[in-house]
């Protein structure tokens, strides 16, 4: 019985050796069909992006802020990256605030005294929002801190980011100004 599977076995891995070979044989000499040209692809169709959060001041409701390009980021207070994009976020804020632009960070702390502590530490000067539970951070799909989006002057969802580093601060900033400059 051991020498007839042995027997299989080594019948087994010749005959995939050997259409192996037949296979590479028949493919030797042809050239590569072309690549089909990509096709252009639609733009996509901008999706509302209402969206409300419990800050220190009540609650912060999106529609409220028509008419305003809105910079929503997500972190938390273990955030490395986080720790970078609160001074930028200071900075767009500073920068592009009477082009329309509002700044809302939102917390996935737990604890929202750490979440108080980290802001104040970074001297966060736009808005905090708390979303212990994650159903805003849910509904923007984030899967990774920081994440952010931007929220055009009509209320769309028109960009979202994950992770930030030096490179992806200054796309983001050329985003956020191409928005601001639409309408």
């Amino acid at each position: 019985m051991l020498s007839f599977r042995k027997s299989l076995t080594r019948y087994s891995a010749w005959r995939l050796f050997a259409l192996a070979a037949v296979i590479m044989l028949a493919s030797c000499g042809k050239e590569p069909e072309p690549e089909p040209e990509p096709e252009s692809e639609p733009e996509p169709e901008l999706q509302p992006a209402l969206f409300n959060v419990t800050t220190d001041d009540g609650m912060f409701v999106s529609a409220n802020h028509k008419g305003k390009v809105i910079y929503l980021d997500f972190w938390a207070s273990w955030c490395g990256p986080c720790r970078e994009s609160f001074p930028w976020m200071n900075e767009m804020r500073a920068k592009y605030a009477e082009q329309g632009l509002e700044v809302i960070a939102v917390t996935l702390d737990q604890d929202k005294g750490l979440a108080r502590q980290f802001a104040e530490e970074f001297e966060a000067e736009f808005t905090i929002g708390f979303d212990a539970a994650g159903a805003v951070a849910d509904q923007f799909g984030v899967r990774g801190l920081p994440s952010s989006v931007i929220i055009n002057r009509d209320g769309n969802l028109v960009e979202s980011h994950t992770g930030f580093n030096p490179t992806q601060a200054v796309e983001f900033e050329a985003s956020l100004v191409r928005v601001l400059e639409e309408s």
